[in-house]
Formats: structure tokens, sequence, C-alpha cells
């Protein structure tokens, strides 16, 4: 059979299966379209070189314009070309799967909470070195371990609240306002003291959060 120099521009496996008795074929000179499904049969079918008069020399791609000229034998597309949808497919799977890994990371680090004390931190930082004096409460804002919440409260507070005249201290547990952001609240009874006062022990030095007071308190 010769079809040479026709407007043939593909064949599949299920047209050439229909001429079961022919011997060979000349298709040579058509403008083939250099498809992922072409390719992949005309390459890989067994015995059709034996087939196709002019193989390989007078089989040419027309069309993607890429491989227009190329031997048909010669063209491999890659694996985007041939599988866009399914690469797409994978590379949104795989751009979910980041972000729920990230989401996943950040929740079990606390990174929105770190990301929300460090921008109360920035705003510390630009705010003015010292409150007005009308906006004074405290004379010291105490800061200390729970670990030692025994000897601060019950001995440290009490002789300085009963002192001759009296310190007015300001404790997380008695003062800070209940539902405000606990960095929002450390924040402000800093700036509504006239001192901080720490209490320095091995368990302030393990404390997360004593280390917190520390820092915004400079």
């Amino acid at each position: 059979m010769s079809v040479r120099r026709n407007k043939l521009n593909s064949f599949s496996r299920e047209e050439f299966e229909s001429f079961k008795n022919m011997e060979l074929l000349d298709a040579s000179d058509n403008n083939f379209i250099c498809s992922c499904e072409f390719l992949a049969f005309i390459q890989h079918e067994a015995g059709i070189a034996r087939v196709l008069v002019g193989w390989p020399d007078e089989y040419r791609c027309d069309s993607p314009l890429v491989v227009r000229g190329v031997q048909v034998g010669a063209v491999h597309l890659s694996l985007m070309e041939c599988h866009q949808s399914l690469v797409v497919s994978l590379i949104c799977v795989l751009v979910v799967l980041v972000i729920l890994v990230l989401v996943a990371v950040g929740y079990k680090y606390h990174a929105v909470w770190y990301l929300r004390m460090t921008w109360a931190w920035l705003q510390a930082k630009r705010k003015p070195k010292r409150a007005p004096a009308k906006d004074i409460c405290y004379d010291a804002f105490v800061s200390y371990s729970e670990n030692d919440s025994g000897w601060v409260e019950d001995i440290m507070v009490r002789e300085l609240e009963q002192a001759c005249p009296p310190f007015r201290l300001c404790l997380h547990k008695r003062d800070f306002v209940p539902g405000k952001w606990i960095v929002d609240n450390i924040i402000d009874s800093i700036e509504k003291s006239h001192k901080t006062l720490f209490v320095l022990s091995e368990h302030f030095v393990q404390s997360e959060w004593c280390k917190y007071e520390l820092d915004f308190s400079h």
C-alpha cells in the first residue's frame, strides 16, 4: 500500500491492524504530527521498520515546531510534554503535601505563636523608652519562675507590699488582664511599672517566659 505524499499525519495500532495482510506500507513524505501516542506506537511497535518503505529517512515530523524536519524515529518528547496533566496533578499534590507538612510542623513547634511574639517584640522596640508618668501604675513588675512562686508570693511580695511605705507590685497571676494575649500583658505591665524586678534562679534561667520578659524589659 502506498499513501506517499498524502495528507496522512499519523496512524495508530488499531488502523494498522485493519490491514493484516499488508506486507509493505509506503507512508513517506507525509506531514506527520509527532504526538506522544503516535511516537509510542511507531517507535516501539515490533516489526514496524520492516513494513514501512523508506523508514526512517523519509519519515519526518511536521509538528510540533520544535521537532519539525526531524526524523520520526529520532524524536523523544519529555515526560512533561507527553503527560502534562499527570505532571501538573503530581505537582499540585506535592504542593499540598508540602503545605500540610509546613502547617503540621508550624503547629507542633508553635510557629504562629513565635511569629506573633516577634511582631509584639518589634512593636515594643519602636515604642518610646518611657511611658508618661500618669500611665505608671506600679513600682515594679515582678518577673519570676513559677517554680519559685512559693517564696516570691508568700515571702518577698508580702514583705515589699507591707513595707512602709509599701511597694506597688505587678504580678502576672494577680494583675494580668484575663483573656488578653500574654505577650501584650507582659509588655503593658512592664510599661506601666517604674522598674522590673527579676527573681534570678536556676528555674528563671530555664524558663522561656522569663527570658521573654527579660528581653522585653531591655
